[in-house]
């Protein structure tokens, strides 16, 4: 969004952007913060609290990353090297873009782009699915982001929840709750089953606490 102010002066935008940049060093990495510099609305930080599930629409093909960037970079609505934070090829690898607080222009809202991270999975899943280790892999990295920034299930949303699209034309949100439940499960029965070893009360104690915990997530 633009905003114009023709009277503005040089010296006070020159004022301005040292402001921002002060201002910047000294917030926390999960604080949110608009900074209005000259005719902008810039946001210097924020909290990522929601992610945003895509396909890359790219039908069976390996690898896909670098065409992905030069779409994006020839799209005048992205001009960026990736909407995307992430990547998850058919092979099931990892293509990182850019840093988590990145905010990439993946949703087509902006207030979600600015505080969501952007996960696309290569395939065009209106004509096939996404590969299984594309789905173990997706599973991980959410999980992992999950943990990481305090992001619940209920803010992982498809492309089509927040813009008119069939993107990602496949359920990845109830894979990923189903490939959660399952290594929950596992991790609980491999918890239980090490409980009824011989060990020290003090690890018997926070093993138990540990099962307790694994219970009330199942």
């Amino acid at each position: 969004m633009w905003l114009r102010f023709p009277l503005v002066s040089k010296l006070y935008l020159e004022n301005r952007e040292h402001k921002r940049k002060e201002q910047a060093e000294t917030i926390g990495a999960r604080t949110l913060s608009f900074v209005l510099y000259g005719a902008r609305v810039y946001a210097t930080c924020m909290a990522k609290t929601a992610i945003v599930l895509h396909h890359s629409d790219i039908l069976n093909t390996y690898p896909q990353a670098e065409r992905i960037i030069k779409t994006h970079l020839n799209n005048p609505k992205i001009k960026q090297s990736s909407a995307y934070h992430y990547l998850i090829e058919r092979n099931g690898e990892i293509v990182q873009f850019h840093d988590e607080e990145f905010i990439g222009y993946h949703s087509g809202n902006w207030l979600m782009n600015v505080r969501s991270i952007g996960i696309c999975l290569g395939g065009d899943f209106t004509r096939e699915k996404p590969t299984e280790s594309q789905i173990f892999t997706l599973v991980g990295l959410v999980t992992d982001i999950q943990r990481r920034w305090g992001i619940p299930l209920s803010q992982i949303f498809h492309h089509r929840d927040v813009k008119a699209t069939l993107c990602p034309a496949y359920d990845l949100r109830g894979a990923i709750e189903e490939g959660q439940t399952t290594l929950l499960a596992k991790r609980l029965r491999t918890a239980e089953t090490a409980l009824s070893r011989p060990m020290r009360p003090e690890r018997r104690n926070l093993l138990s606490r540990l099962i307790e915990r694994l219970r009330g997530r199942s």
